[in-house]
């Protein structure tokens, strides 16, 4: 799909962003106008240890046009104090994201287009210029360069030297922080050395998140060259020690084939096959293992355990790549300890942390979802052992007070402890609580003690004496859990259940795991109650809040400062991957039915509208507000966002619900 603009309006053009990734875990990333609106916006952000260790190195391209080489109109875009120069948004004519993000522009006589992408595998970005008109002209491009981490900002430095050696088609530059080369190459054009720091660009998006938004880049000169009709031009950035292993045509080319092969056939032209062809951005080698792994969101996640677990599901099985999805869990397996799973891999290549204590129990879903699709029963051999591991270490007791209480339910965490995925902490201050007995992880807790029962009694493995002891924990678990968690009276099942003290009863969407998981907890009578309090406390049309509106604690609105975003991130504020559950939940109550099946596709188009023409184009945002949803907040790219709409979408056989 692509977008087309009479007279684009600054605002208009500027909130909408494009992505493209590497497959390391490097990416660009800007906005339809041109001008940057976060310190995440970029040509080359590089994963120096993938898919870790970002490193900004390319910030933009200034573009000016000239029809004689001597007068020249400027047409990039940013935004300074006060002022926004150049205005060459005025002159976008049209935007395509898929299959690669392409800008059309018109000032008569000249048509011309800009392309971006990079070279898969490669820490390398491609510029293409094209000359789409039938008049000749030049083109005159400064980049704009930076050596800073993806998370920081760049400020003037006296002492940068940037030095350079020429080379036959373009330069090999130092960079002044990291020490690296980064090759600049034009195979055609003239470059003329012109050094000077541009100062004071700002970010919008980051002065509404409470950070600092001004930064400055150098340009150390420019390229000139004349474009005939229909002629193209290429800037390639690269600090690959081959940074261009065939001509840009032959690179662009084979993008696109890659790009085509991505999505399944069986989910035709439509918005599914856009989503599988997106779905691939999260799918990175991880240096460390080299297997593969999903990285959680764009522009500053890496790669979490509990969300590769959960977005596995529709980024990998849904779309049978099962090779893949099997890569991702042996790096996982890789790094159990202690009968854990990591919670996340660090930005600059720490040891990972393991504050987590529901990744572990999605590793067996996601296993037995790997065979229950493929049936290929060699995955979960090969990682048996660790799941004997794993549970012996929760019967035991492990890190963070985790383990299993007289009643057979899991509980864990004290004090500052953030083990569910309403983790957020600040400071000293833990916003949601949630030390116990969660609701969701009992539910999680339960399927893994059912899914190695499975495991054992349906597939040649080992006999072993956990098996014993998983029997005796389930069947006390099932004569507890209800009487813990359900609310006769109301209808819906407590939050968390401590170990000590009254029960959360607030109103969230975890309950939901209770009936979507392959072994669920409550009969349909019970289900289709808890669904109805769901549906009318929790329910949006682009996902479900974290906490009813009526509950006092209710944020409505996600912004502001760290702190305010925070308090608001799980007291309301409303995810989209929860989708996915709730159907599950609802097919699993009420049937598979046609009724179901029209339901379901007709609450995804907002989402499908969101996904094409609003904030980042061909993404889907991690959260919404709230109160009244609207705009995307977050991350701009989400992995279980992504992963849920397949999920939905195979629910109802892959139609489209335009």
């Amino acid at each position: 799909m692509s977008l087309s603009f009479r007279r684009p309006e600054f605002a208009e053009v500027s909130s909408l962003e494009w992505l493209v990734t590497n497959g390391l875990g490097g990416f660009a990333a800007g906005t339809v106008s041109g001008a940057f609106t976060r310190r995440y916006h970029g040509l080359l952000f590089a994963a120096l240890d993938p898919p870790a260790r970002r490193q900004l190195y390319v910030s933009k391209i200034e573009e000016s046009l000239s029809a004689d080489g001597q007068r020249w109109f400027e047409w990039s875009a940013n935004q300074y104090p006060g002022t926004v120069f150049p205005e060459g948004f005025r002159y976008l004519t049209g935007f395509q994201r898929l299959p690669l993000p392409k800008a059309s522009y018109r000032r008569e006589p000249f048509l011309w287009s800009k392309t971006v992408w990079m070279v898969h595998g490669a820490n390398t970005a491609i510029v293409e210029y094209a000359n789409e008109g039938k008049t000749p002209f030049f083109l005159k491009l400064q980049p704009l360069f930076a050596d800073r981490d993806y998370h920081s900002l760049q400020q003037f430095r006296a002492d940068w030297k940037w030095p350079y050696e020429l080379l036959e088609n373009g330069l090999r530059l130092q960079t002044p922080g990291s020490d690296r080369s980064l090759h600049w190459l034009f195979p055609k054009g003239e470059f003329a050395e012109d050094r000077q720091w541009y100062y004071r660009f700002e970010y919008a998006k980051e002065r509404y998140r409470g950070l600092d938004f001004r930064e400055d880049t150098y340009c150390l000169g420019h390229v000139t060259q004349r474009l005939a009709p229909g002629e193209r031009i290429y800037q390639i950035f690269s600090i690959e020690d081959e940074p261009l292993p065939a001509h840009p045509v032959e690179l662009k080319k084979q993008e696109l084939k890659r790009i085509q092969g991505l999505a399944p056939a069986y989910t035709g032209h439509s918005w599914a096959r856009d989503l599988a062809v997106v779905a691939d951005q999260f799918v990175v080698q991880r240096a460390s293992t080299g297997k593969a792994t999903l990285l959680a969101g764009y522009p500053w996640f890496t790669d979490w355990g509990r969300d590769t677990m959960i977005a596995l599901r529709g980024l990998c099985l849904c779309l049978e790549k099962f090779d893949t999805a099997r890569s991702i869990l042996e790096t996982f397996l890789g790094y159990v300890d202690r009968g854990m799973l990591p919670n996340r891999f660090p930005d600059q290549g720490e040891k990972p942390e393991y504050n987590t204590i529901d990744a572990t129990l999605w590793l067996f879903v996601a296993l037995y979802e790997h065979f229950r699709r493929s049936g290929d029963p060699a995955l979960i051999q090969e990682a048996f052992p660790k799941l004997v591991e794993i549970l012996e270490a929760h019967f035991r007791g492990t890190r963070y007070d985790i383990k299993v209480t007289a009643e057979g339910l899991l509980s864990g965490g004290s004090s500052l402890d953030q083990l569910t995925w309403m983790d957020v902490r600040v400071g000293d201050e833990v916003v949601t609580p949630r030390h116990g007995c969660p609701v969701e992880i009992n539910a999680l807790w339960y399927n893994a003690l059912r899914i190695f029962e499975w495991i054992c009694e349906t597939l040649p493995v080992p006999q072993t004496k956990t098996l014993d002891a998983c029997r005796r924990y389930r069947l006390t678990f099932e004569q507890h859990f209800r009487l813990r968690f359900w609310r006769e009276e109301e209808g819906y099942l407590n939050d968390v259940a401590p170990l000590e003290g009254a029960v959360d009863a607030r109103i969230r969407p975890n309950q939901l795991y209770a009936l979507s998981l392959p072994f669920p907890l409550l009969n349909p009578l019970d289900g289709a109650r808890l669904l109805a309090v769901v549906e009318r406390q929790l329910l949006t049309e682009y996902g479900l809040r974290t906490l009813s509106p009526d509950d006092p604690d209710f944020e409505g609105q996600y912004g502001g400062d760290a702190w305010t975003r925070d308090v608001a991130y799980h007291q309301g504020t409303v995810w989209v991957f929860l989708l996915s559950e709730y159907w599950k939940a609802y097919r699993y109550v009420h049937g598979d039915t046609p009724e179901f099946r029209q339901r379901l596709l007709r609450s995804l188009r907002k989402l499908r509208s969101h996904f094409y023409e609003a904030d980042a184009l061909c993404a889907v945002s991690e959260i919404f507000d709230g109160g009244e949803p609207g705009p995307g907040r977050g991350a701009v790219q989400q992995a279980w966002s992504v992963g849920a709409l397949l999920e939905c979408l195979e629910m109802v056989g892959w139609k489209d619900p335009a």
